[in-house]
């Protein structure tokens, strides 16, 4: 294996304080941003501006994380589909391609909610990982999860954060 993902560059003390700082508020703001989505794909009717500036918070906190963390990689490096759990890499590629076809088309709120929940699920599966739970957890494998995860939450939330703000605005406009 690879040792890691990126180079690590020497930090000095003082930016290796703002990184583990910047890394707990974002882990702890996924938390509270999924449980939000959550809340609002529970709701009868969708606030699509609350879930736009959501996805919005989420995709920037992720992005940072993954600028912080150091992911392990496959030995061989091929893509994005060897560092996740297969079944929950398709689930989450098959919420994309929903996506956008709802971003083409005419979509409801419950297809919209669908691919919530499916984002909801992968800040779960995200936080929850053992790496981040459990001190000296280092396994090349949950590295390999957690880095999966953190790039479905990005995609997945961009996605979404574009189809609903599209949403808001159409919402807005219509008499």
């Amino acid at each position: 294996m690879r040792a890691i993902e990126r180079p690590i560059t020497t930090k000095s003390p003082e930016e290796a304080r703002l990184a583990l700082a910047q890394i707990n508020e974002d882990f702890m703001r996924l938390q509270a941003v999924g449980h939000e989505l959550r809340t609002a794909a529970a709701t009868a009717a969708l606030d699509y501006e609350s879930v736009a500036k959501g996805t919005e918070e989420l995709r920037k906190r992720a992005l940072r994380l993954k600028r912080n963390l150091v992911f392990v990689q496959s030995e061989n490096g091929q893509g994005k589909k060897e560092r996740r759990d297969p079944q929950a890499y398709e689930k989450r590629q098959a919420a994309l391609v929903k996506l956008n076809e709802l971003s083409k088309g005419a979509p409801d709120s419950g297809q919209v909610k669908h691919s919530l929940t499916t984002l909801v699920q992968t800040i779960k599966s995200f936080v929850t990982n053992p790496v981040f739970q459990q001190a000296n957890v280092v396994d090349a494998g949950l590295s390999l999860k957690a880095s999966g995860d953190l790039e479905d939450m990005i995609e997945l939330s961009d996605k979404l954060r574009k189809l609903t703000k599209k949403l808001s605005e159409a919402a807005k406009s219509s008499p």
